[in-house]
């Protein structure tokens, strides 16, 4: 149970990252 939290965890803050990326991508260019 605990592994899956982190799991899911992991995944938000990939996407987060991922968006936080775009973002500063379209800002850039």
């Amino acid at each position: 149970m605990v592994l899956r939290h982190n799991r899911h965890y992991e995944e938000e803050v990939s996407m987060s990252t991922i968006t936080i990326g775009v973002d500063l991508a379209k800002s850039v260019f």
